[in-house]
């Protein structure tokens, strides 16, 4: 579904499609007692992988530890808003 969507985008902005057959898929997952232990932080973990994809860092940093930096980041954003 998500090539499928990239190639509507691309499609739509006149652009040549992307040959997927070469990407590496890879699934990353934190240690056991990092990764999320509860309901309701998983968009704080969708937010540390999406930082850690924008800034090109590894995603070792997106664990249980980094999610209260995370939160707070978030809060002083949302507090930004006018």
């Amino acid at each position: 579904m998500v090539i499928k969507v990239v190639d509507r985008i691309r499609e739509h902005l006149k652009a040549p499609r992307v040959d997927f057959e070469y990407w590496a898929q890879k699934v990353l997952y934190p240690p056991p007692l990092q990764r999320q232990m509860d309901g309701w932080a998983c968009g704080l973990f969708i937010l540390m992988a999406m930082k850690a994809c924008a800034l090109k860092n590894g995603f070792e940093q997106v664990i249980d530890d980094a999610r209260e930096e995370m939160r707070e980041e978030v809060l002083k954003a949302l507090l930004k808003l006018p």
